[in-house]
């Protein structure tokens, strides 16, 4: 993650890059490559809250979490993120730990039938129940306290209808309650822009599809997202997620005409096309620029210009 930040600072930041965020299982000692693994054991403190693997961030050692290495990421002038999974870790509801800064344990507030259909990490809170907003407050601590600025909130929304708005809610005022501006963005994506204005109102960006991999087929897909997303003037994320599409398509990568770029290509394309970065929404609010998914550069958002 250093590396990359070395890199961004170097080569991209002049063009507005500014966020970096780890993706996803960075609690998870032994992650797969691709998929997940069932059950996984994940590192967590006494009171249930995911804390990164040292063996795998050495800086986390000690109970230090990400603070080290949002310090240096800070120093570098970028912005510093992480990707969490909706809800509360199973394995802390099992061992029933207590919520820090409440008088509920984590065995009171999990909704064990509101879990993710393709990762077994967590449970759903239930946030009708006391506690459960004190959950929500205390990881949000927790990663304040890290010096995190971006959250990426994933399975948020559930396919092929329904949603999680008591836990985006919940979320959201965490993030109000700890004063510190954080970037909440959700995933993995939804289609019903009937919920345009709730989400406008939760969050700062929403994904609008599934996994967008470096493949033009997906790139022309979004087109027809778009429209149906275009129309609703209180999405303030419109160009953020117009933008990740963008950023994908520069020259093909390898003489394959179906893959789209790597992170050094896009460096040298449309990650530094200042027409392309320039595009406004005639508000003053530039479009974002999403890197997301390429060898190693996770995810690097700037949502506000």
């Amino acid at each position: 993650m250093k590396a990359n930040a070395d890199y961004i600072a170097a080569h991209l930041a002049p063009h507005g890059w500014r966020y970096i965020v780890v993706d996803i299982q960075w609690s998870e000692p032994h992650p797969q490559t691709h998929g997940y693994r069932p059950h996984a054991d994940l590192v967590m403190d006494e009171f249930g809250r995911l804390t990164p693997v040292p063996g795998r961030f050495p800086s986390a050692a000690n109970g230090h979490g990400f603070r080290p290495l949002a310090v240096y990421i800070h120093q570098k002038g970028l912005r510093f993120g992480i990707h969490i999974m909706r809800g509360i870790p199973r394995r802390a509801v099992d061992a029933n730990l207590p919520i820090e800064g409440s008088k509920y344990h984590t065995a009171d507030i999990a909704d064990k039938q509101s879990i993710c259909p393709w990762n077994t990490d967590m449970y759903g809170v239930d946030t009708s129940r006391p506690g459960g907003q004190d959950y929500y407050d205390s990881i949000v601590r927790l990663y304040a306290s890290w010096g995190v600025d971006f959250i990426k909130a994933d399975d948020m929304f559930s396919y092929p209808t329904g949603d999680h708005n008591s836990e985006i809610a919940a979320l959201h005022e965490a993030i109000v309650k700890i004063g510190r501006p954080i970037v909440l963005s959700l995933s993995p994506g939804t289609r019903d822009t009937s919920r345009a204005e709730f989400l406008s109102q939760h969050a700062q960006m929403w994904r609008i599809s599934g996994d967008f991999w470096d493949r033009w087929v997906d790139l022309k897909n979004q087109f027809a997202r778009f429209r149906m997303w275009n129309p609703h003037p209180e999405m303030p994320a419109k160009c953020d997620v117009t933008l990740e599409s963008h950023a994908h398509a520069d020259l093909g990568r390898e003489g394959n005409p179906d893959r789209c770029t790597w992170p050094e290509e896009i460096s040298q394309g449309a990650g530094r096309n200042k027409q392309l970065l320039g595009i406004s929404d005639g508000s003053g609010l530039r479009a974002g620029r999403v890197l997301a998914e390429c060898r190693g550069i996770e995810e690097v958002v700037d949502g506000r210009g």
